[in-house]
């Protein structure tokens, strides 16, 4: 790129898809056989193409997903300064508008403009620290939850188990946000909305791809 930003290099009509699908399937290889490091940085477990290209390029590079060109930034001070950024010039992409539409409609994910604007400003007071002291209680109450299932899965087991925590955390933040927000646990609205992120977010991934839209 002219600025002078680097990036893997794309194949033709799918960009970097290929690269990024091989090292998932190297990465969870190398957890199954047990070779893989033990880490709090899940992001190199989770998006491990991305922390592969940052220790190439750095934390500023760009790749591509079929024709749609990704610029990543993961520099704290850049990144600081986009969350500040409050101008309605820098709005959403248009293919996740379009992807993602039907999970998040114009919630404050997605909307650009004035429509992000007003849901902010209505959003904000929510977020001030008497608010969310408010919710302490709340919050630990479900964590202690959380704790004594995995109590009763290790004493069930004998005293030593190996616990798939992923949707044992996703679900508790899916209920303390449905207890704070509605004043109870919605579990069947959320595992739909779990469904249709899983559906919609395998419909972006490939929207890149030219006859694929």
């Amino acid at each position: 790129m002219k600025q002078g930003i680097r990036g893997p290099p794309p194949s033709m009509l799918v960009g970097n898809l290929l690269q990024m699908g091989k090292t998932e399937c190297e990465d969870s290889n190398t957890a199954r056989d047990g070779k893989q490091a033990i880490t709090h940085g899940c992001c190199s477990n989770v998006l491990p193409f991305l922390d592969k290209w940052r220790q190439q390029y750095g934390p500023t590079f760009v790749f591509s997903m079929g024709n749609i060109q990704v610029l990543h930034m993961s520099h704290p001070d850049v990144v600081k300064e986009m969350a500040a950024y409050t101008s309605f010039d820098m709005g959403r992409p248009f293919y996740q508008k379009q992807g993602l539409y039907p999970l998040y409609g114009e919630g404050i994910l997605h909307a650009n403009g004035a429509v992000w604007a007003h849901q902010r400003k209505v959003m904000a007071p929510e977020f001030y620290m008497d608010k969310v002291k408010g919710m302490m209680k709340l919050m630990a109450e479900s964590a202690v939850s959380v704790v004594n299932e995995w109590d009763r899965a290790i004493g069930s087991a004998g005293g030593v188990a190996d616990i798939k925590i992923d949707e044992y955390l996703r679900n508790f933040s899916g209920e303390v946000i449905s207890k704070a927000c509605f004043g109870r646990n919605c579990k069947e609205i959320i595992s739909k909305l779990r469904a249709l992120q899983e559906i919609a977010c395998k419909k972006v991934v490939l929207q890149g791809i030219p006859g694929l839209r």
